[in-house]
């Protein structure tokens, strides 16, 4: 394991701190504000400083976003004496889909002075070089979830008079083509599919206009969310951007649910098997869900030879880590 101390920063809950925390036995501190604005910011910021001059860590891990979070771990490592290393997202790196000035320079400065960046493919690696940044590409490690939920009744449904149980794993977030996927819902009877929608769409859709055939989980908390996953047949994840790996896929592989990505180098690449991809538009989301209907059970065998691919991944990038790690001076 890593041979110096070290700690995981996060100004948010997000699933990949989690597990790529635990794959490299760093432990994980989540620091969430109730408050708005620049009180939250103030406030994470404070609890920060006085976590690391508490902890005294000699390598501390911090996710971009936040900028801000990411920003001030930069700042503040030559102060306190540690090594920074950036976990970097695709909003962390193209903050505001790359469309402010301001925060572009930030991120690269961030790229730049960092000792190492985290990020999840060869691109987004590349840009890192480009900006005189460190990268190393680790996917995110299979998630691991609470063994005490429910067992799965996947088995019970899909079959004979009950319809396909298809989940949908959405935020509601512009890169989403939820209105296509919905389209694409209208299809479907609701005796042949059901499709639940995760999260809570704050207004962007008419509920009376949704077909049949769509659910609308709203909010879940994190068991209720698992169970809705064990308890389907299948999901649906996808994005308009080039260069993103979905949390949802993660996941799905970990449950050994076959699903319908979105058609990307980089889903591709790293999600060899086990999934159909589409062009995100409504006749080809259509068109694979029919697919994904009528050979379940062979995408079913897929899945499971994936997860096997994914767990010595994540064992080669837990070591690929830790070599770097005991590498720097």
């Amino acid at each position: 394991m890593i041979e110096r101390s070290a700690i995981w920063v996060t100004w948010e809950r997000q699933q990949r701190n989690h597990s790529l925390s635990a794959l490299l036995g760093v432990p994980l501190y989540e620091i969430v504000s109730d408050k708005k604005g620049g009180l939250r910011y103030a406030e994470s910021l404070v609890k920060t400083i006085q976590l690391i001059a508490s902890k005294k860590p000699e390598i501390v891990f911090c996710q971009n976003p936040s900028i801000v979070l990411s920003f001030f771990s930069v700042l503040l490592r030559r102060l306190f004496s540690y090594v920074v290393i950036v976990d970097e997202h695709n909003a962390g790196l193209f903050p505001l889909e790359g469309q402010n000035r301001l925060l572009n320079l930030l991120a690269r400065y961030i790229v730049r002075k960092a000792n190492g960046v985290i990020v999840t493919n060869v691109v987004l690696a590349d840009k890192c070089k480009e900006w005189g940044g460190e990268p190393l590409i680790i996917e995110d490690p299979l998630p691991e979830f609470n063994s005490q939920n429910q067992g799965d009744r996947s088995e019970k449904i899909g079959h004979g008079n009950a319809p396909f149980e298809l989940v949908f794993i959405c935020t509601w977030a512009s890169d989403e083509p939820y209105l296509n996927v919905i389209q694409a819902a209208k299809g479907f009877s609701e005796e042949k599919l059901t499709l639940r929608i995760t999260g809570k769409h704050d207004n962007k859709i008419a509920e009376d206009s949704l077909p049949e055939s769509v659910k609308l989980t709203g909010f879940l908390s994190k068991d209720d969310y698992v169970e809705t996953l064990k308890n389907s047949n299948g999901v649906l994840v996808l994005t308009t951007r080039q260069n993103c790996l979905n949390c949802g896929a993660y996941e799905a592989v970990s449950l050994l649910k076959p699903g319908i990505l979105s058609d990307t180098p980089a889903l591709r690449r790293y999600f060899s098997t086990g999934f159909l991809f589409t062009d995100n538009s409504p006749e080809d989301i259509a068109k694979s869900i029919e697919l994904l209907m009528h050979n379940h059970e062979a995408y079913k065998t897929d899945i499971a030879d994936l997860r096997l691919l994914c767990e010595a991944n994540d064992r080669s990038n837990q070591h690929k880590v830790i070599r770097f790690l005991n590498s720097l001076p």
